[in-house]
C-alpha cells in the first residue's frame, strides 16, 4: 500500500525482488527517533542480525533520523519518513525515506580527521559516522523524497 508521496503504510511488509521489506513510518520528532531504533532492534532480533551489525545500523539510523528530525523540515510544512529494512543472504539494508527538503548526505564535504579528542567540536559527525559504520551508502533524490540507502554486511565488523 503505498500514498500519493511513495510512503507504505506504517508496520506493511512489501517484497521487491522476492525479499521481504519490512517497514515503518515514523513521526518525525525526537520521539520518532526512539520509536525507530526500538522497531529496528526487534526486527533485527527476528532476523538473527549480528550483533556487530545491529549496533551499527543502530548508530546509523540514530544519526541520520536526527539530521531529518533537526534540518528536513525548513518550510514548516511537516516533513513523513519511512524506514525500511531489508536482508539479501548476508547484506541487510536499511532504507530511510523522507519528505523533507532535498540533501545528498554523500555530497557533503567532509572535514579532515581530528588529531585528538581535545579539538573535537560537538556535532557535525554524523555523516562521517554513517559513512564508516554502513557498507556501502547510495542517495536518491525520487520525486519529492530523499532517499537513503544504507548496507551493512559481516566485513563491517
Amino acid at each position: 500500500m503505498r500514498d500519493e508521496i511513495g510512503l507504505s503504510a506504517p508496520g506493511s511488509l512489501c517484497r521487491t525482488g522476492g525479499s521481504p521489506v519490512m517497514s515503518l513510518a515514523i513521526p518525525n520528532t525526537k520521539a520518532g527517533i526512539v520509536m525507530a531504533v526500538a522497531w529496528l532492534q526487534e526486527q533485527c532480533g527476528r532476523a538473527e542480525i549480528p550483533d556487530v551489525l545491529w549496533d551499527a545500523m543502530r548508530l546509523c539510523i540514530e544519526e541520520t533520523l536526527t539530521n531529518i528530525v533537526s534540518y528536513a523540515d525548513a518550510d514548516g510544512s511537516g516533513v513523513e519518513i519511512e524506514i525500511r529494512l531489508s536482508s539479501e543472504g548476508d547484506v541487510h539494508r536499511l532504507e530511510v525515506v523522507d519528505t523533507g527538503v532535498a540533501f545528498d548526505p554523500l555530497g557533503v564535504e567532509l572535514d579532515d580527521p581530528v588529531e585528538d579528542l581535545d579539538s573535537l567540536c560537538p556535532g557535525g559527525q554524523g555523516i562521517h559516522l554513517i559513512r564508516n559504520f554502513s557498507t556501502d551508502c547510495a542517495y536518491a533524490r525520487v520525486g519529492a523524497t530523499n532517499q537513503l540507502t544504507l548496507s551493512f554486511t559481516p566485513e563491517t565488523e
